[in-house]
């Protein structure tokens, strides 16, 4: 490492030393001036030191071994520094610290606030997701230079989690490592300068002086291309805060850290370290750590140099002795990395969309194509949301062939395209719905969705996505007449904790109306609905989310019309029925909704076989949770069913006023004839079974 000098003479700022200033203003005179590390600058070493004397090591330190070899030579056991998560950024040299879950950390002048290049870890390319960039605030609020951005894939290598990253500000004199993708030092230099004049005028004696004086000074060309090399260093000012860069509006980014010097003791006074470092072109971003107990961990990250004696017309692509690297302090960011890097990705919204309709495109902006078909009056059924309705039913003649799921930063979500079989399981149960998924048909092979993943941060109707949304697409009438089971899978694409599980049915043709309390059914009744409400351009005469969801034009192409009322009825003489369902939250599973009486039966045996003996006292502690709700409504309408119970002390008795009741519901049975086999059943049907 050696120093650092930016490419542009503006890009100087002021720093404050001490107490925290105000960002207002800045004091008259200041002791240091600080550099950018520039995309072209960055992390230069200078070799060990012999004699007190620095002797230029070419490339410097270059690999995880020679670390280890200097900071623990006698095997301790000592943690090492993560030499292979600090890489760099392909498209200028700069640096990157790899953090984990996808993350990684970088000053936030490092190309702009809103770019970062593709970043090369371990000598692999690695894409980022910029619209995952965000930029981090000092504990005042003001902006640090100093943001964090996503990979697209996981680059395999060991996180730096939150118990790495030091929660303790630096201490003066302590000893640092520095890991960058800076520079390479080249030929050493002596300047004798004479100051008299407006600017100074440096002359190279090509040797050092026996005694260098005030007016002397020593230092290294920087030259060669980056690479990833560490060296050592002490800190030496602490509670810094400069201003290193502005974001794309101008406003300031301030760096709050700790600095340390590149030292000579001829030069400086100060004794070097034994691989002293300095920042240089390509080290912001670069990483610096410090040992607390037996473990290095992360304390900052490299953002500037600067000199503490204002130098006048430094050579240019010099690094001198006495220049200072400044070091943004983690101490003050590591609760805004924690919550960050650590966050799981949750779904933040599952939609239906009606793909390859009119809607689909109607502006023609295909940016914003599917988001135009979303069907805003549907509603995904979740488990242990209780019995579905009409709300989670779509009667598009196409099926169900459009969902969108919104996912919160957290996965690796462009990954679900490519691993869309694993991530993904699919089920569906045809017509005659029953409320255990698990004996679903899980759909494979062609009657899979196509994957796409849209970026938060690109667009959608009136600005743009807030989240990654991950639309499946089925080909039309694929997924006809009946429930969709979605399982979004968790693991490290989805993001997700735990499996999202929701539901969403296709009853095409039904208008919603005539259905029964515990089916959809397409019918007549849509017909004549449908009929009684034609209407040409729906979107011109009413708003345009009216339109949608207007639901008579079941085949979504902005009229509801002749075309609309013969599918119908062709769908509802063929098959025109879809059971609703009630999915239990957590298991385990009712029987099947679309036989109500089948499910109460079976419950009410099951209640009568679990007491020995009638007249013993037991009683039905509690109405069972896993009965559908539809069948406690409908029990109750028939005939004060609840209050019935209610009266009945014994098992047996509310099994058999189940019985009957579910059958009088179900096949509209005479009520009395239905109460005479009621009362012979209580009569067969000894008390003691």
């Amino acid at each position: 490492m050696t120093s650092l000098h930016t490419l542009f003479a503006s890009r100087r700022w002021s720093m404050l030393t001490g107490a925290r200033a105000s960002r207002k203003s800045h004091p008259n005179t200041t002791r240091l001036q600080f550099e950018m590390l520039e995309a072209r600058r960055l992390l230069a070493v200078v070799g060990q030191i012999e004699n007190n004397v620095i002797v230029s090591q070419g490339n410097g330190n270059t690999d995880a071994a020679s670390l280890k070899a200097y900071l623990d030579p006698t095997n301790l056991g000592l943690s090492v520094p993560s030499f292979a998560n600090v890489g760099g950024n392909s498209t200028n040299g700069a640096s990157v610290v790899y953090l984990g879950n996808r993350w990684i950390i970088t000053a936030a002048h490092v190309n702009t606030d809103s770019s970062v290049g593709p970043v090369r870890l371990g000598g692999n390319l690695f894409a980022v997701d910029n619209s995952s960039i965000t930029i981090l605030h000092n504990p005042d609020n003001s902006l640090a230079d100093l943001k964090l951005v996503r990979l697209t894939t996981d680059p395999g290598l060991p996180a730096i989690d939150s118990s790495m990253i030091s929660s303790s500000a630096a201490v003066f004199g302590s000893q640092v490592v520095m890991i960058g993708n800076g520079l390479n030092t080249g030929t050493e230099h002596f300047w004798s300068v004479n100051k008299s004049g407006p600017h100074w005028v440096w002359t190279d004696t090509g040797s050092q002086p026996p005694v260098p004086g005030s007016n002397d000074y020593a230092g290294f060309d920087i030259v060669g291309g980056h690479v990833i090399r560490w060296g050592d260093n002490r800190v030496l000012n602490t509670n810094v805060i400069v201003q290193t860069s502005a974001d794309a509006q101008n406003n300031p980014e301030f760096t709050e850290g700790f600095t340390t010097e590149f030292d000579n003791l001829a030069y400086t006074g100060s004794p070097p370290q034994p691989y002293e470092a300095h920042g240089s072109g390509g080290d912001s971003g670069g990483a610096v750590f410090t040992q607390v107990g037996s473990q290095w961990k992360l304390s900052g990250i490299m953002t500037a140099i600067g000199d503490d004696r204002q130098l006048d017309s430094q050579p240019a692509g010099t690094e001198l002795f006495g220049e200072q690297t400044l070091i943004a302090d983690l101490s003050l960011y590591g609760s805004q990395i924690a919550a960050i890097v650590s966050q799981s990705s949750t779904v933040a919204g599952r939609k239906l969309f009606y793909a390859n309709s009119v809607y689909d495109g109607y502006s023609g902006n295909p940016a914003t194509a599917h988001d135009e078909a979303i069907a805003p009056d549907k509603v995904a059924l979740l488990p242990g949301g209780g019995e579905s309705t009409f709300a989670n039913v779509s009667g598009y003649t196409n099926g169900i062939n459009g969902i969108m799921v919104d996912l919160t930063a957290g996965g690796n979500h462009s990954a679900l395209v490519a691993n869309a079989a694993a991530d993904f399981t699919f089920k569906v149960s045809g017509p005659f719905a029953s409320n255990s998924p698990s004996t679903w048909t899980t759909l494979s092979g062609a009657n899979l969705p196509s994957v796409l993943v849209r970026n938060a941060g690109s667009a959608t109707i009136g600005g743009t996505l807030a989240n990654d949304r991950i639309e499946l697409l089925w080909p039309n009438q694929k997924v006809l007449g009946t429930w969709l089971e979605v399982i979004v899978k968790a693991g490290a694409d989805s993001g997700l904790s735990a499996n999202d599980v929701f539901y969403f049915g296709s009853s095409p043709g039904d208008t919603g109306f005539g259905n029964d309390p515990d089916a959809s059914f397409v019918d007549a009744t849509d017909e004549i609905s449908e009929r009684n409400h034609q209407e040409s351009d729906l979107s011109l005469n009413h708003t345009y989310s009216v339109a949608v969801s207007n639901a008579y034009d079941v085949n979504k192409d902005d009229q509801v019309d002749a075309t609309d009322q013969i599918f119908t009825r062709n769908f509802g003489n063929t098959n025109g029925e879809l059971d609703y369902i009630s999915i239990a939250g957590g298991g385990p599973f009712a029987p099947a909704t679309g036989d109500y009486a089948s499910a109460a039966v079976a419950s009410a045996l099951s209640i009568a076989a679990s007491s020995t003996n009638s007249n013993s006292g037991d009683r039905v502690p509690t109405w069972p949770g896993s009965w559908p709700p539809n069948v406690v409504s409908n029990m109750g309408q028939s005939g004060g069913m609840p209050d019935q119970l209610a009266q009945m002390n014994y098992p047996r008795d509310q099994a058999i006023l189940l019985v009957t009741e579910c059958i009088d519901d179900k096949a509209n049975i005479d009520q009395e004839l239905l109460d005479d086999l009621s009362a012979n059943l209580r009569t067969q049907w000894p008390a003691s079974q």
